[in-house]
């Protein structure tokens, strides 16, 4: 019998690629630059997790995601030097992605019979402010940094 349901989530329950996109136009509306905030935000997505499933031992996504972050500005001829304002931004999209539409209702009407718990290569912390940020009903949220060893 089925007790809990265990969700991947980036892509399945929130839209990274709108989060991501909206990030890069907030970070870069001020500089003049015509970018594409969609094209970014997939060449983003893209070197994070290639990145990521290409690492051996511990991995630490919030360093893998600066690095993916600067690796892309580069090839696009933008800058977001380390600690500036539009690479804060732009790292927090990650705690902020809007959930789909269907998504809430749906986790509401499964938590009713079951447990519901996010399982996803993100460290704890930022997916727990994900949650909160998109209203994501999980009894219980797995990330990455859990199975550190």
């Amino acid at each position: 019998m089925v007790k809990a349901i265990f969700f991947d989530v980036l892509g399945t329950i929130v839209d990274w690629n709108r989060g991501l996109s909206s990030g890069f136009d907030r970070a870069f509306a001020k500089s003049g630059k015509d970018i594409s905030a969609s094209t970014l935000a997939s060449a983003w997505y893209r070197d994070y997790r290639a990145r990521f499933t290409s690492s051996t031992g511990a991995v630490y996504a919030q360093d893998q995601l600066a690095e993916s972050l600067s690796h892309v500005l580069e090839e696009a001829g933008l800058e977001a030097p380390v600690g500036s304002r539009e690479q804060e931004l732009l790292l927090a999209c990650w705690q902020r992605f809007p959930a789909w539409p269907d998504s809430v209702p749906g986790l509401r009407a499964l938590r009713r019979e079951y447990v519901i718990a996010s399982c996803t290569d993100l460290p704890t912390a930022p997916m727990t402010w994900l949650a909160k940020h998109a209203g994501l009903p999980w009894d219980l949220v797995l990330g990455s940094d859990l199975l550190d060893g």
